[in-house]
């Protein structure tokens, strides 16, 4: 591969041990790199799904509870609105009941009038009729 053009080095660790050729370093230290890049991309997706998951959480309870408060004030505008209706039906019960009570009253009104000028025509023609009959016998 590649050993042929870096020169052939050796690194020994302190205190002994193996030694290993810069080769081998180099390969060592960007594996790590890779694998360093590999977990961190790992831990990030995981962080950042479970972020994700949970602001979706929470958009959804918060348009759930945004429905709930829709219904809840519709059902109370509906309920005001029957409310409101039954109020101006009951109101106008009344004003037709007291309309109907006033016409009740003046019928009764025009009905007593009615018999009193009855009565007065009545007497008036009774006067008249013994007048002719004053007439008649006067003459």
């Amino acid at each position: 591969m590649l050993s042929h053009l870096l020169p052939t080095l050796t690194v020994t660790p302190p205190g002994g041990g193996s030694s290993l050729s810069v080769l081998q370093l180099v390969l060592v230290v960007a594996g790590a790199h890779v694998f360093g890049v590999v977990v961190g991309l790992f831990v990030m997706s995981t962080v950042f799904g479970r972020s994700i998951r949970r602001a979706r959480m929470e958009t959804e309870l918060i348009l759930q509870t945004a429905r709930a408060e829709g219904e809840a004030r519709g059902k109370e505008i509906e309920l005001d609105a029957e409310k409101r209706v039954s109020e101006r039906r009951s109101l106008l019960d009344r004003e037709s009941a007291e309309a109907l009570n006033d016409i009740k009253a003046s019928q009764a009104r025009a009905i007593k009038r009615e018999e009193t000028l009855d009565r007065k025509l009545e007497s008036i023609n009774q006067r008249e009729g013994k007048l002719e009959q004053r007439e008649t016998r006067t003459k």
